[in-house]
């Protein structure tokens, strides 16, 4: 018997239930079977074969945002990002302080050329680094939300789960029993596997 599934002669409960379904199509296409009275009647054994086959599917669930600030590549690669935009806002910090100064400094700053230059570098390199940071940081998202799926569909491999949901805290899921939260077992399980153990 596979675990989390109830079998019927060799059968899931669930692949039993589609077999019925595609019994019911067969006898519907070969006789003038009446299928609304044929589904009236059996309508509530139908549907307790799937509710019973769902019913022993092994689920779980995870809080994304949780596991995601909690996996050691995510930390790695955001402190990496930081310390790049921080890199980026010294350089322009220190030329806008050299605009100023020119600006400042210059009778008409419209027409000095050493101010206009250093301004439009100032403004073009602004834009830049902007561009540049939101790539960077939309690269590094990717990389770790990669890497986590990966570790996340070992885990149910592992674990022998046969659904695992991701609740995003924005309302996909409106209740979930607690009993089924395994965000802790899979963020421990993804940073032992991003560790190498």
């Amino acid at each position: 018997m596979i675990k989390g599934e109830n079998n019927f002669y060799g059968f899931s409960m669930l692949q039993f239930g589609y077999q019925i379904v595609e019994l019911l199509n067969l006898i519907n296409k070969t006789n003038s079977v009446n299928m609304n009275y044929f589904f009236k009647k059996y309508a509530p054994l139908l549907i307790c074969v799937f509710v019973l086959a769902c019913k022993n599917k092994k689920i779980g669930y995870v809080e994304t945002t949780k596991v995601i600030d909690s996996f050691t590549l995510t930390k790695e690669l955001q402190k990496k990002a930081d310390n790049t935009i921080k890199q980026r806002n010294m350089i322009l910090d220190s030329l806008k302080i050299v605009v100023e100064k020119l600006y400042a400094n210059s009778v008409n700053p419209e027409q000095d050329t050493s101010f206009l230059t250093k301004r439009e570098l100032y403004i073009k390199l602004m834009n830049e680094y902007e561009e540049q940071n939101q790539a960077l940081v939309s690269e590094f998202t990717k990389q770790s939300l990669n890497q986590l799926n990966e570790y996340i569909n070992e885990f149910g491999k592992e674990y022998q789960y046969d659904i695992i949901y991701g609740a995003n805290g924005n309302g996909s899921f409106l209740y979930i029993d607690e009993n089924y939260d395994i965000t802790d077992e899979v963020t421990k399980y993804v940073n032992q596997k991003y560790s190498g153990l």
